[in-house]
């Protein structure tokens, strides 16, 4: 059966689900904390787009070039070798994905407080294992059931926040300035501290941009249409992101927006009065399920290239006859976010690991050079690349001066073991990862355990 089974319109939702989440409502007010004036805002918002921009081009790029499924697995395994690549397939498959759909189930299910304010803690952990188990069963119908779903979630989030956005401008009071009042003023600021947390937060408002390089081999003529569908879908977030941001500005008093963590809360209740309040829980819904459904589909990608590559168990590479869906990296990845909502306190390794991620980011945007025949690395794709590391540099930066203990530690631990792990498949003969637990492996294959 044909893998590549989501056209164009579904491979767009699943970036634009992957990043629009709820980052759109609580990146503002971070950002009013350092300036209000709509230039700044603008120009701030302005570097996140050329940041998911110049990720498109170099992602989208590499795409077109490795056109194969497990995204930055296999753009690292060619830049830096196998070694780099099995670090970062073993943090995703341990840390990073599940961690990241763990924390999304659980603030998920922590919603059901507005039906219940007395909910207990356990039953907030059942609705996360629900709510987990549900994203996976969804994805073991393989990648079209998926786009489907997410293309749905996607236009009804657009959707709700296009009604939003008419309410402020048809229902709604007029605005508290106007957009040339407020072009016209000087622009004050709050201070570096709060600038860097500004820009970190608009960075992480666009995490995931990268999504549908992880199921290239699944897009009907992937290597065709990858970069497209990136740059499409980077359009459209930065669209609504501007959207919000300027509604914000123009509608709710500055003060008012910097001591608001979710903006959509007093935008709802502009636009629509006392249903605001359920407008916003559901908008809120609707994003964690659009970014989890998101990032359910990552996950398994890797360990199934993990897999192929020997530094895993060949069962979790196979994929379902039917629907070829990776059916057990799913349930793997399911079974390890589930330790992590029973365990339920996860922020410090969460907090080491963000600065990881973009560390990746980093190495695969220089992977780019390397791939790349010396004939065809001209100028401009040397600008992308040393741009977008730049950009990353900096969030790099303000993550370690808000974290500076754990950053350090997340990211020295990473060189160790890439350094290690090279090291290690640099020895083996065979190419393949010397594992000291092979003798183990290979007597329980001649016992018929694995």
């Amino acid at each position: 059966m044909d893998k590549k089974t989501i056209g164009s319109l579904p491979s767009v939702a699943i970036i634009i689900g992957s990043v629009l989440g709820t980052g759109i409502f609580f990146a503002p007010s971070m950002v009013a904390k350092f300036s209000t004036h709509l230039g700044v805002v603008a120009a701030l918002w302005g570097l996140g787009a050329l940041l998911c921009l110049l990720g498109a081009d170099i992602y989208g790029r590499l795409g077109e070039l490795l056109p194969e499924g497990g995204g930055q697995y296999v753009y690292l395994k060619k830049g830096h070798g196998r070694g780099v690549a099995a670090v970062y397939g073993w943090l995703s498959l341990l840390v990073l994905c599940p961690t990241m759909i763990a924390g999304m189930c659980l603030y998920l299910a922590s919603h059901l407080s507005y039906f219940d304010p007395n909910i207990s803690t356990i039953s907030v952990k059942l609705g996360a294992l629900i709510s987990a188990a549900i994203l996976t069963i969804l994805n073991y119908r393989g990648i079209r059931a998926a786009g489907k779903i997410q293309t749905t979630l996607v236009l009804f989030q657009i959707l709700t926040i296009l009604a939003m956005v008419l309410g402020l401008i048809f229902i709604s009071s007029r605005p508290t300035l106007s957009p040339l009042q407020q072009m016209n003023q000087w622009p004050e600021f709050n201070g570096l501290h709060f600038g860097l947390l500004a820009f970190a937060a608009i960075l992480w408002s666009f995490e995931g941009f990268n999504t549908l390089t992880f199921v290239t081999d699944e897009v009907k003529k992937g290597k065709k249409r990858i970069r497209c569908c990136l740059f499409a879908g980077t359009f459209v977030i930065f669209a609504l992101y501007l959207v919000i941001n300027v509604c914000a500005i123009l509608f709710v008093p500055p003060d008012l927006i910097a001591e608001t963590p979710n903006i959509a809360v007093l935008l709802n209740e502009m636009s629509f009065g006392a249903v605001g309040k359920n407008i916003t829980l559901l908008l809120t819904v609707i994003g964690l399920l659009t970014t989890g459904h998101a990032a359910v589909l990552i996950g398994p990608r890797i360990t199934a290239k993990l897999s192929e590559d020997g530094f895993l168990f060949r069962r979790y590479g196979r994929l379902n006859r039917i629907h070829t869906s990776p059916n057990n990296a799913l349930s793997l990845q399911l079974f390890i976010t589930s330790a992590f909502i029973l365990a339920g306190s996860f922020e410090s390794l969460v907090t080491m690991f963000v600065v990881v991620n973009w560390f990746f980011y980093l190495l695969v945007a220089m992977s780019l050079l390397k791939v790349l025949p010396d004939e065809e690395t001209h100028f401009k794709i040397k600008a992308s690349v040393y741009t977008f590391s730049s950009l990353i540099l900096i969030f790099i930066g303000a993550q370690m001066y808000q974290n500076p203990e754990l950053s350090a530690v997340g990211i020295g631990l990473v060189c160790i073991l890439m350094l290690a792990a090279n090291s290690l498949v640099r020895r083996s003969k065979s190419g393949k990862w010397a594992s000291p637990f092979k003798p183990l492996v290979d007597y329980a294959k001649r016992i018929n355990l694995l």
